[in-house]
């Protein structure tokens, strides 16, 4: 019994390690919630977390950069919109290297 718990521990410990700082792609689209068109040029920001990340969405509202696994908050922000804050939260195993959100802003 006790070498199953062992093994059992030992397994845990080994999927917690493969996240830690292990690099994704956290990708989206950043839309205006009332009509669903894309914003341009909104931030898409990290913040404190990593190495403080951010992405800029291009024409199709389109953005993309690297991060770590893990949960973490995001910034949204775009002028004329509200800010928001968005929790992502990677799986413990990763089982591909890209996080895809959709984030919807209302106007200020």
């Amino acid at each position: 019994m006790k070498k199953y718990i062992i093994t059992i521990i030992v397994i845990i410990s080994l999927l917690f390690v493969s996240c830690i700082n292990t690099e994704i792609t956290l990708s989206g689209k950043v839309i205006d919630k009332k009509n669903g068109m894309p914003i341009v040029n909104a931030r898409v920001s990290d913040g404190d977390y990593g190495k403080g990340n951010i992405g800029i969405t291009d024409a199709m509202g389109q953005f993309s950069y690297i991060t770590y696994c893990e949960e973490h908050t995001i910034e949204i922000t775009a002028e004329g919109y509200k800010s928001i804050k968005k929790t992502v939260t990677t799986p413990i195993i990763i089982n591909k290297n890209e996080i895809i959100v959709e984030i919807e802003l209302g106007k200020e």
